[in-house]
């Protein structure tokens, strides 16, 4: 059997196919629309342009998966929709032209799922999870792999992107004011500082970001573990808005130009809060949790 997942996302919207068998998924194949919905948020709702954008992408893949003979599928959405005034219009527009479900995610059940797609993977039993998303950012701190503690930060990649930078990529002072936001968000949630030495990081923006670390030879090939000290490095390496820059942007991950350095300061300064030694990239995550969930696996 196959069933597909689909992921609606502040960033991006993605679908995943997986094989069943026997209660175990297969991975079989993703495909990723960047579509930005963060992009079209107006006074706290998802403007028209922006609706219309999105039924385009959930009738394109509902199409695929008929093609493909998916006949089990969930679409869900997380802060793109879940954070804006007009969301129950947003998901009522989608069913009654296109008669597709899509669950809104609560902030703790997609941190919840973020974790449970990834804790079988984790190399330490316990740590804080991070998974970084276009608008919103989760925090899981857990022992003996369970859930001890959850947040959700109203900032992601694309949200900081859109609110804090003029150009491509920020600059310095435009750097520090990402970073303030960050620190005041961490504050305001009340998470209780501590030290923590591992991190697993969740998402399309960690990926990002040592898919890049990975070009530029800070990590080796193959390799899935962060040396958070090497994140500075890197830093000096994009800080400069100009062409050697963007080229090196670019030639890793041109889709994320604009939210790279966003995403890699929210990642540093949560570092920075739990004194984190080592960041391990989970090549799995909430839509793996979302999938192990619903088929109760």
């Amino acid at each position: 059997m196959l069933y597909g997942i689909v992921d609606i996302g502040s960033n991006t919207v993605r679908l995943n196919v997986y094989e069943m068998n026997d209660s175990n998924a297969k991975f079989l194949f993703s495909k990723k629309y960047a579509l930005g919905l963060a992009s079209y948020i107006t006074k706290r709702k998802l403007n028209k342009t922006g609706q219309e954008r999105l039924m385009n992408v959930v009738e394109d893949i509902k199409e695929d998966l008929t093609y493909l003979n998916v006949e089990n599928f969930n679409f869900f959405a997380t802060a793109s929709i879940r954070n804006v005034k007009n969301s129950e219009e947003v998901v009522n527009k989608i069913y009654d032209e296109l008669e597709i479900p899509v669950d809104v995610l609560s902030e703790d059940d997609e941190a919840k799922y973020s974790f449970l797609g990834s804790v079988s993977i984790m190399n330490k039993n316990n740590g804080v999870l991070i998974d970084v998303g276009g608008g919103s950012t989760e925090i899981v701190i857990y022992q003996d792999k369970k859930i001890k503690e959850s947040y959700s930060l109203p900032l992601g990649s694309l949200t900081l992107y859109n609110s804090y930078v003029s150009s491509l990529v920020p600059n310095t002072e435009e750097c520090l004011i990402i970073e303030q936001r960050i620190q005041f968000e961490l504050e305001k949630a009340k998470i209780k500082p501590q030290y923590i030495k591992y991190m697993c990081g969740v998402g399309g923006s960690v990926r990002a970001v040592l898919k890049l670390m990975k070009d530029l030879k800070f990590v080796e090939r193959g390799e899935r573990i962060i040396n958070p000290k090497t994140l500075s490095i890197l830093r000096r390496e994009l800080c400069n808005n100009d062409k050697q820059t963007y080229d090196k942007l670019i030639a890793s991950k041109p889709a994320r130009i604009h939210t790279l350095i966003p995403g890699l300061i929210i990642i540093q300064q949560i570092c920075k809060f739990f004194n984190i030694e080592e960041i391990q990239v989970s090549k799995y995550g909430v839509r793996e949790g979302y999938l192990n969930a619903k088929l109760g696996m």
